[in-house]
């Protein structure tokens, strides 16, 4: 019993850790018309300087493994953004065990709340993708997950792949026929 008590316990905590990607894009543009990108001058990431180091070297590799190049003149502009923030967790874990029988044999059950209640550091980053001939917001993409400041340099670049490999998977976004048409009468 304790076991599944603690199996059940980091299962719960490890679920609310995970970072959560949600996107956004116009349906009426055409993608493959962007090969190159470039960044905003004087963006202001939120990141510390090591983390936005690291951000942009892993974004740039993930850009190039989609087949884009660096460009001074981009059909996309790349703005990030982030916030910090400190979520508050109130909610109840529950675990049930129940044993019966038939027959007349007699039966039971084991009922078990886990209170988890707590707090963590979590962070925003907002991907944003404009065309940059129209200066037109096409496409972006806003992870939230927690913030793991103890870990290694290189456990942190681990992460910070992870993380943009999601966001990146879905652009371009696949647009069916309904979609454009859509768009189109708008």
């Amino acid at each position: 019993m304790k076991y599944l008590a603690l199996t059940f316990l980091l299962v719960l905590l490890g679920a609310c850790s995970s970072t959560n990607i949600t996107y956004d894009y116009d349906p009426g543009v055409d993608y493959t018309n962007y090969a190159t990108y470039g960044f905003f001058q004087g963006m202001n990431t939120g990141l510390a300087p090591l983390d936005e180091k690291r951000l942009f070297r892993v974004l740039e590799r993930e850009l190039q493994r989609k087949g884009f190049k660096f460009s001074e003149d981009p059909d996309l502009m790349i703005d990030i953004t982030s916030d910090t923030y400190v979520y508050e967790s109130n909610s109840m874990g529950g675990l049930g065990m129940d044993v019966g029988g038939t027959g007349g044999a007699m039966g039971g059950g084991v009922s078990l709340g886990l209170p988890v209640n707590g707090t963590s550091l979590r962070r925003t980053i907002l991907f944003n993708l404009v065309d940059a001939k129209r200066d037109y917001l096409i496409w972006k993409a806003t992870a939230n997950g927690p913030i793991r400041e103890r870990i290694t340099p290189e456990k942190k670049e681990k992460k910070m792949e992870q993380l943009v490999a999601k966001a990146l998977s879905k652009y371009p976004p696949k647009i069916g026929k309904r979609e454009r048409k859509q768009a189109a009468q708008e």
